[in-house]
């Protein structure tokens, strides 16, 4: 269902309770805004959101949705919040300029960027100095430098860099040390030491390691301790301590920690206290509280919740606030607050926002006008 351009203000009050402060009076700075981008595939667009807790609202952000490429398939946000990447199966990134006051999207001169081959997924680096492409098909990952001025991507001397079969998803650890891929094709993660100055990867010595079967999403603990990934194959989460010297991983006792069904995306909240795993097959999101010394996932009471149809990403927003699914089938995000003790969503279903058709990747942004 397409998005109205019009501004539409959707409200949420029993979701979005309790607002935050506009400053005290006289403060003349302005409050943080908050911006979610859906990548649509089907519908080769970006939507775009304002979610206003004081104003128990979302609204759509002016210009959206912004026109991409032929199936844009995965989204990533620079964290400094200046530009927004969408990697297309048109074999390009298109690159977005983020404006500082409304969270609007501008394409910038020189976008979309070509790539070599068709993407499986893109990421920036915490530093935002450089972007990190999978391609599936070549068996690759693709480094950019990012060049700050425009936001376009120049691919750095050495790159592409070999991982194993169909890799899906590249994850940096939040020191950006280290990077991390899933292959699904062979069953495993390819590790690898970041060069801080080039962006270019060195396979760790004794990688890649051993998954469940077709190993898809990654997350990489927020603390830096723990990374996980969903395996569509096998219904299950494996789970690695990472080496905080060498960048290598151990797999857990507990790993892996079975789901009763087929997985896709994996996300946990910015502080490291709770993970979530969206149910492809059953539209359900999975809540679990995450042990700080294990990695272990135990699952939080009133957990899964039901969303939308064939949910494939998620997001949280940088305060850990709130959690956006992209429901693909259902072109739409569900929308639930996280109880900041328990980690539990909010609402039987959540609120609902629809997108552009066929919802692949969503992403957000807090942006200081």
């Amino acid at each position: 269902m397409k998005a109205r351009r019009a501004v539409l203000v959707i409200a949420l009050a029993a979701l979005l309770g309790g607002g935050c402060s506009s400053g005290t009076p006289g403060d003349e700075t302005p409050p943080a805004k908050t911006c979610v981008y859906a990548a649509n595939r089907d519908s080769a667009s970006i939507s775009g959101f304002f979610l206003s807790p004081s104003l128990n609202s979302m609204s759509i952000l002016p210009g959206a949705p912004y026109t991409t490429d032929l199936q844009p398939i995965s989204i990533a946000v620079d964290p400094l919040g200046q530009y927004v990447y969408a990697a297309t199966l048109s074999c390009t990134v298109n690159v977005y300029r983020i404006s500082s006051t409304a969270g609007s999207l501008t394409q910038v001169a020189g976008s979309p960027v070509p790539l070599a081959s068709y993407p499986s997924g893109i990421t920036v680096d915490p530093g935002g100095k450089f972007a990190y492409v999978s391609e599936d098909s070549a068996g690759c990952v693709a480094v950019y430098a990012i060049d700050r001025a425009t936001g376009l991507l120049t691919e750095i001397e050495g790159s592409p860099f070999a991982t194993g079969i169909f890799p899906s998803c590249v994850a940096l650890h939040p020191s950006g040390k280290f990077a991390y891929v899933s292959n699904g094709g062979n069953d495993t993660i390819s590790a690898y030491a970041v060069d801080a100055a080039t962006g270019a990867l060195t396979h760790i010595a004794d990688s890649p390691y051993t998954t469940g079967n077709y190993p898809v999403w990654l997350a990489v603990d927020p603390g830096g301790k723990f990374v996980y990934t969903t395996n569509i194959g096998t219904y299950d989460v494996s789970l690695y301590f990472v080496n905080a010297t060498t960048g290598a991983l151990a797999e857990t006792l507990d790993s892996p920690i079975a789901v009763d069904s087929q997985i896709l995306g994996i996300v946990l909240e910015p502080e490291g206290k709770f993970a979530y795993v969206a149910d492809w097959l059953r539209g359900f999101v999975y809540a679990y509280t995450v042990d700080r010394a294990t990695g272990f996932l135990a699952p939080i009471n009133g957990s899964p919740y039901q969303v939308g149809s064939l949910p494939r990403a998620m997001a949280i927003e940088p305060e850990g606030k709130y959690i956006f699914v992209a429901n693909s089938d259902s072109s739409s995000l569900s929308i639930f607050s996280i109880d900041a003790s328990s980690g539990a969503l909010s609402g039987a279903l959540g609120a609902t926002v629809s997108t552009g058709s066929g919802p692949f990747a969503v992403a957000t942004v807090r942006i200081q006008p």
